[in-house]
């Protein structure tokens, strides 16, 4: 079993397997797995056209699929032979397909791309007689990271907040991410290192008006401020719902640094509550205005805001102003 930097890295050094399973949610990885390799092993588009076969689990049967692997290149030394959707293959004869597994073609490349889990017979049989490659989904509290790392690998550096920032702006959508970052790059030519005024220049999004400047306003208890960029928020089509969750996960990783300060290190504080180093910093700046009391009644109000929004006809703003008003007075 590899990671997607590994099963990269392998293909680069013309080390293909007869048969890689890629078992993941996060199809952004199978898609760049799969471009990896068709990179790797066609060097021309004739080569391509003759030697890649792409199959669909919803469309295609297993008999085409162990067909298309039992043949062999057309002046070539490699087919590559791509069943998407594999979770959904109705394998009928498994006998035939395990048989294949274990002596398969070795001029043939095997791809198996699965977001689901499989029929026990056939997990066991890809464990056995497979390269398992995973392609495990990217988390929201994982994607600052994420970012940080896919930059380094094309040679650029950015900091925590601009990485927290486009993780935030961007959500989860890893293509959408890259394409992000490749505008970046574009932008920025031979200067390396990316902030956030390069985000902001390059995306069109802002740090004025967005959750991390609602928190920042929170921290100091400015009432005015915290009604400025939430009625930007609103008018700009930041539903209400999805702003009350990003505050209760504020408050909770607020109260966690308020509680866990001083009894344990920065460094272990910074990797329990999942923050970074900048965050723990604009934290103790507001301990001054937070006790751990009122960020407990905080994360009260803003559970009884939840329930209100929901339930009653009250316009969005009223309610948040509502809210800020009672966490802002002393």
């Amino acid at each position: 079993m590899i990671d997607v930097k590994q099963a990269i890295a392998k293909f680069k050094a013309g080390k293909i397997d007869p048969v890689l399973y890629l078992r993941g949610e996060e199809k952004y990885y199978h898609d760049r797995l799969i471009q990896a390799l068709i990179s790797t092993l066609f060097k021309d588009q004739s080569s391509k056209d003759l030697n890649l076969h792409i199959f669909y689990g919803t469309e295609d049967s297993i008999n085409d699929i162990i067909s298309a692997v039992s043949s062999f290149p057309m002046f070539a030394d490699f087919k590559l032979v791509i069943v998407r959707d594999f979770n959904q293959l109705t394998i009928g004869d498994t006998e035939s397909f395990i048989k294949y597994l274990q002596k398969p073609q070795k001029s043939c490349c095997l791809v198996l791309s699965s977001v689901d889990s499989l029929k026990a017979e056939i997990e066991q049989a890809l464990q056995a007689y497979s390269t398992i490659i995973e392609c495990p989904k990217v988390r929201a509290w994982n994607l600052p990271e994420w970012i940080k790392s896919y930059c380094k690998e094309n040679g650029y550096s950015i900091n925590d907040q601009a990485s927290l920032f486009l993780a935030e702006q961007t959500g989860e959508d890893l293509l959408a991410l890259e394409q992000e970052l490749k505008k970046i790059y574009s932008y920025k030519g031979e200067q390396k290192e990316i902030t956030l005024a390069d985000i902001e220049q390059t995306t069109g999004l802002t740090n004025d008006f967005d959750i991390f400047a609602l928190q920042d306003a929170i921290l100091e208890i400015n009432f005015m401020k915290c009604l400025k960029i939430s009625k930007q928020l609103l008018d700009s089509g930041y539903y209400i719902h999805p702003m009350i969750a990003s505050l209760f996960t504020f408050f909770r990783k607020y109260l966690q640094v308020r509680l866990l300060s001083g009894r344990i290190s920065d460094p272990d504080l910074i990797k329990k509550v999942q923050i970074r180093e900048f965050q723990l910093k604009k934290y103790r700046k507001g301990f001054h205005n937070f006790t751990a009391e009122k960020i407990r009644q905080a994360i009260i109000l803003l559970h009884r805001l939840d329930v209100a929004t929901k339930s009653t006809n009250m316009d969005n703003f009223d309610s948040l102003q509502m809210y800020f008003y009672k966490i802002c007075s002393k």
